[in-house]
């Protein structure tokens, strides 16, 4: 019966009928309206695990950084394109993330969304970065149990993001929902008479 609700609900999003939020199961919110071509799909959001030997102040610290899916869905053809979304902050010097990879050794496509300097006091300031890392459909279907991100910096330091199998599962089933609300067009093949025309040739000379 749930799902019969959030379907409705998003049947009334896709169609661009208010609200232009949905909240769907387990904490996914879709977004969208009749200006955007693509439905956003936002997953629950979740804290990074401290670093390894990481000081007290910093594991305090720590609860800001978060992390979570996001789906960008199109309209017209239902294809998913779906990020890795990292919000890190943290003191001392800049980090500068620039890649990542997967627990597979895979190179994963990195893109920089934002950095911030947050606060300067005492000669010391705090520095907070905000990333993305592209996740394919066929990865996120192949690793239900969850799947590591492994981040680096130029500084030398890394971070691993571990994403749940709760948190791709929730997200394939959001985005599956939204894709069910979709009246996808398809392109017919236009009817061809059984004898085409002969085409005339110009003469030889």
């Amino acid at each position: 019966m749930k799902t019969i609700l959030v379907l409705g609900a998003l049947a009334a999003l896709v169609a661009c009928v208010p609200p232009s939020t949905v909240a769907l199961q387990q904490g996914a919110v879709a977004e969208t309206s009749q200006f955007e071509p693509v439905i956003t799909i936002n997953g629950k959001e979740d804290t990074l695990p401290a670093r390894p030997g990481a000081a007290i102040w910093e594991r305090y610290m720590n609860r800001y950084n978060i992390y979570s899916l996001r789906s960008w869905i199109d309209k017209a053809t239902g294809k998913a394109t779906h990020q890795l979304y990292v919000s890190v902050g943290y003191s001392g010097e800049w980090r500068f993330y620039v890649n990542a990879s997967g627990q597979d050794a895979q190179a994963l496509p990195f893109t920089d969304i934002k950095r911030d300097v947050t606060t300067c006091a005492g000669g010391s300031c705090s520095y907070r970065e905000i990333f993305g890392v592209e996740l394919s459909e066929t990865l996120l279907a192949a690793n239900p149990n969850g799947y590591s991100v492994k981040v680096y910096a130029k500084d030398g330091s890394s971070i691993i993001v571990p994403l749940t199998g709760a948190q791709i599962a929730e997200q394939v089933r959001a985005v599956t929902e939204a894709r069910a609300t979709l009246k996808l067009k398809t392109v017919k093949t236009p009817d061809l008479p059984w004898h085409l025309p002969t085409p005339t040739l110009p003469p030889v000379k």
